[in-house]
């Protein structure tokens, strides 16, 4: 199991390294949008698809690990895993972004625990376009010093917790940019995306403004009373990094919208 394990981890590495040409590969196979990415896998496993993609090494890796068993897992994994490439390459890997990610990979410590990470995560996604995302944003981390482990692992459980319906919400308040103003109640999309701290509320009641961190509840209580509860809804600084991540190369993003 542990070499195994250790090939996984090896073969994941290389596979990050190199733009192996995906969105050309991939693009061609497309006829009714990206959200059906997940048949296209079906067809590479089970009609002979295959050729044209395993010079990736992960995916040569587990194709007759999957062929052989027909796993379900082993089949999630491989599924999870080339979505969560297209992800990583994001339209094109630059040839400097290929070499920093290369120089990262080398260390056999950091590529362990690295790999680990994803190895595991791809594992219990159950959300097959959320792989595209975590992709995204793990290329992001790995490119990008200001993209902190601690910073990496909160975007991971706003993606794990996200409604992929709710996007749509939130790509509204990323254009927008200014403050939006809501009087009354607002609609459950805007109540998730608040939740996760995409988005971000001032209540206005009593002719007062509160953060909605600090005291809101006395403050929205005061307003139903009176009738006069106003929202002030803008993105976040963790959303607009969010969408700023996944809206680079938007063309498997737009799909979700």
């Amino acid at each position: 199991m542990n070499d195994i394990t250790n090939d996984l981890e090896l073969k994941m590495a290389e596979s990050l390294k190199c733009d192996y040409g995906l969105m050309d590969k991939v693009s061609p196979l497309l006829t009714t949008g990206f959200e059906h990415l997940e048949d296209i896998i079906d067809n590479i496993l089970y009609n002979n698809g295959f050729s044209i993609f395993k010079d990736i090494p992960i995916v040569g890796y587990l194709v007759p690990f999957v062929s052989l068993s027909k796993n379900i897992l082993d089949e999630h994994l491989l599924k999870n895993t080339f979505g969560f490439l297209v992800g990583v390459q994001n339209g094109t890997l630059k040839k400097k972004d290929a070499k920093k990610l290369s120089k990262k990979l080398e260390n056999p410590s950091f590529r362990t625990k690295e790999m680990n990470r994803v190895l595991l995560l791809l594992s219990k996604n159950t959300e097959y376009q959320k792989n595209f995302i975590y992709g995204s944003i793990y290329k992001e981390y790995l490119l990008n010093d200001e993209v902190t482990l601690d910073l990496l692992y909160e975007l991971f459980e706003i993606t794990d917790r996200l409604y992929l319906s709710d996007v749509k919400t939130l790509k509204e308040f990323y254009d927008r940019k200014e403050p939006t103003v809501i009087k009354g109640k607002y609609n459950y999309h805007i109540g998730r995306l608040l939740s996760l701290g995409l988005i971000e509320n001032e209540i206005r009641a009593g002719g007062t403004f509160a953060d909605v961190h600090d005291n809101t509840d006395e403050a929205f209580k005061l307003g139903i009373l009176e009738n006069k509860v106003t929202n002030v809804i803008r993105i976040s600084k963790i959303g607009d990094l969010f969408m700023r991540i996944n809206y680079k190369n938007s063309f498997w993003f737009i799909s979700i919208l």
